[in-house]
This record gives C-alpha cells, structure tokens and sequence, in this order.
C-alpha cells in the first residue's frame, strides 16, 4: 500500500466554520460569538452566504454547520465522502476546564508558542528536538517501510525524528530544483556550456580521510556528499515532469499555496523511481491573524485555498494517487467569536484575535468522509463550562488523538502505537476518532 501525508499548517488560524443548531437563540446571547443582531452585526458571517453541511452525527450538538461560501471544493469533497471536519479541536496536553488550563505546557494564545507546539505535538516533553511527523516516520521506517519527509515551506521541526532512526527530511523550493552547479552560457562561446564539472573534484575533497581526521569533520564530508548524491538523484527524478491541472488563478499567477502544492504532486508523481512507499509532506501558509477586516481578508485568502485545492485533487487523481493521498489541515489556535474594535477603535474593519479551539478539515479519497467530528459548544456565553472571555473556548478534540489514529492508518495492519500524548485522555474522545470512522475499517 502507497501513502501519501500532506500536512498543511496555515499559521496564525482560519475562521473556516460556524455551528448551526436549530434554535439559535438558546446557545448564543445577543453580542456573543460574533453573531448578528438588529444592532450589531459582528464578525459572524450571515447564514444566507454559508454552505450548510450536514453533520451525519446523532452525537453531535448541530445537525449541521456552515461552511464559507468561497470554499466550495471543500463541499464537494465532502458530499462525495472525500472530506472530514472535526469542530472544536485544538492543542491539549489534558482534559482542561476554566480552573486548570493554564497550567498546560504551553504559553497560550501566542503564535511563535503554539506553532512550535502544533508542529511538535509533544506538551509533556518527551521527544524534545523532533515533531510529529518525524515521529510517524520513525515508527514507520522501524517497521520496514520506506519512508521519505518533504518540507515544501522551509525546514520544519514537524519532520525531525530521532537521530539514526530514520532518513533525514528535505526542504525544497515551491519553485522547483535547480542543478548543483549551473550552466554557465556566453553568446560569444558557440560550444554550449562553459561551466567545468567540478563535481568530481568536491567529492574527491570530501573523501580525503587521514588517520587524525576528526569526528566533526568526517560527518561534515559525509553529509556534503551523501547531499550532493541525493540532490542529483532527485533532480533527475523531477526533469521534464510536468502537471496537468491548473495551478495558475484567474490572473495566470500561482499563489505561494498552489507552487507548493504543485511541487508536493511532481514528487508523488516520482515515487515509483524513488521506491517510496510513505511520503510525508509540509505546506505551510500565513496571513490569517486577522486582527482587523477579517471578513474581507477570508473572502480572498479562502478562494486562493478553494482554488488550490481543486488543482491538486485533480492533479493527484490524474496520477491515480488520490486514494492513497491525505491531507491534514492544521492550524495554531482558533480566534475570539467576540470581535475587537477594529484598527479605528470605532467598530469599523472589525477583526478577531487569539483564541484557542478551532475547526479544521482532512481530505484524502481513502477516507471515510462525509461526517463532522468533534463536539460543540452548548453554551457561548462566559458562564458556559468552556467559554473564557472574548469568545475563546477551551477545546474538546485533543488534536494528538486525531493524529495517532491518523498514524495507524499508515500501516498495512492495525498497529498500536504512542507516537503522541494520547494516553493521557478518555476512553470517549479516542473512540470518537476511532480509526474505522476515519478509514471505514474495523
């Protein structure tokens, strides 16, 4: 079995959803949650303009949610069951409550703390130095698989593994490869590339070992060639591939989302002649900490998000690759269902601020879709059990669980494993993201 794990970490939150109970007026006070009123109109966004989706689940408060209008893919991967919500969920080290959770392992609300963290998902500090993925890779690689880390946004912790366990992750450009050492071109020299070969030669260097050669420097050497080997190899793989979906907006330009995305799909296409058998992936986008005109700034940030998407379902799917494709949609925290000021102070460009519990989706055409997981929130006002002040609420999905039954999934048998902190949460909330209800397997 070929799997593919794209993890998409979009840094500072989306406001990707809104609850849909039946009788609105029982869980929401005027002025809370940023909901509407003949007065006010807050940051929530109008129910005529949302996608409703039903939930699917007799155990969830709503019988359905609404989804942004402008993430209509996401819709339609749902309704053909290729897409999976999960409300309310967020960075947990235990089942915290308005009286004890500040004294989770991790400083709250601020975004440099609870990216590393969401990155790491290690809040009792057992692993230090790797991140989940690079942990999923490892208990992969024991197993015997081969296994490959990619990070298309820079060099992410979210792919580090112990030293020695397994292969190192790569960080690659969203705009491609380049060659070791470029061709030099002039118009006067009729003959072609001027540029010498030096290849040879670095190797030779790095291969020049004596008897009191140090420990440092031979690890340097090794890396330097076992690096220029891989690069090679890798950029042979990548030569002429090309993709047939449309990466490009309206404009003919790709946003920083869809060149990784892209790049992500020409490596899956390459695993037949890498030999891989588990890929995992990192994307990762900004530009959601929107303290001020947050519903303008989502319109935009969220058709760019449709668009991409689209073009790499089709992309995968045209390979033949999709259902063995999962992408993970993660963000730090969610934001205050209470709006501020806005950058006025006046109540104009109103924005949302930190918060914690938040929404997020999985797509993959392997999955068990077409459900919303999770729990929701009876009560929004500060007298609620979960409720602090400005709309922030305390999760109810730890999101490590979410993960470790994800990781299951990654092997051809059901194996248990601890690569989170799963065990520190009951029975209930494993059982709710039981693998058979991710995979449709028992």
């Amino acid at each position: 079995m070929l799997v593919f794990c794209l993890y998409v970490l979009c840094e500072n939150c989306m406001k990707l959803m809104h609850g849909l109970p039946t009788d609105l007026s029982k869980y929401f006070p005027p002025n809370i949650g940023g909901l509407s009123n003949e007065t006010d109109p807050g940051i929530a966004l109008p129910k005529q303009n949302l996608l409703e989706i039903p939930t699917n689940n007799p155990e969830h408060v709503c019988s359905s949610v609404g989804l942004h209008q402008n993430l209509q893919f996401i819709d339609e991967l749902y309704k053909r069951e290729d897409a999976i919500f999960v409300t309310n969920i967020g960075l947990l080290q235990f089942p915290a409550t308005k009286e004890d959770y500040r004294d989770t392992n991790v400083r709250l609300f601020a975004h440099n703390a609870m990216q590393l963290e969401t990155m790491r998902e290690d809040l009792e500090g057992e692993k230090y130095g790797t991140g989940v993925l690079g942990r999923m890779k490892d208990k992969l690689s024991e197993a015997g698989f081969a296994c490959n880390a990619y990070s298309i946004a820079g060099s992410q912790i979210s792919l580090l593994g112990s030293p020695g366990v397994a292969s190192s992750p790569i960080a690659l450009s969203s705009n491609g490869m380049q060659k070791f050492i470029p061709q030099y071109e002039a118009s006067w020299w009729t003959d072609g590339d001027l540029t010498p070969d030096l290849t040879p030669y670095i190797l030779r260097l790095n291969n020049a070992t004596a008897v009191d050669s140090s420990f440092m420097a031979e690890t340097w050497s090794a890396k330097v060639s076992n690096a220029i080997y891989q690069h090679k190899k890798l950029y042979d793989d990548l030569e002429g591939d090309t993709v047939t979906a449309n990466f490009k907006d309206a404009s003919g330009r790709k946003s920083q989302l869809c060149k990784q995305l892209e790049m992500t799909a020409r490596l899956m296409a390459t695993h037949e002649s890498r030999n891989a058998e588990r890929d995992f992936f990192h994307v990762g986008i900004g530009g959601w900490d929107l303290h001020s005109k947050v519903i303008e700034g989502l319109e935009s940030r969220f058709d760019d998000v449709n668009h991409c998407l689209k073009a790499f379902v089709e992309e995968a799917e045209h390979l033949g690759l999709w259902n063995n494709t999962v992408l993970l949609q993660f963000s730090e925290f969610g934001r205050t269902l209470n709006p501020n000021s806005g950058p006025e102070g006046d109540g104009t460009g109103k924005g949302c601020d930190h918060a914690w519990g938040g929404n997020q989706f999985i797509i993959g055409g392997g999955l068990k879709g077409g459900q919303v997981l999770g729990q929701y929130p009876l009560d929004f006002t500060e007298n609620g059990p979960l409720v602090l002040s400005r709309g922030r609420i305390i999760p109810t999905t730890v999101r490590t669980i979410f993960v470790d039954i994800f990781c299951m999934g990654l092997f051809d048998s059901m194996l248990l494993l601890k690569a989170t902190n799963a065990y520190c949460f009951s029975f209930h909330i494993i059982f709710l993201l039981s693998h058979g209800m991710l995979f449709g397997l028992v």
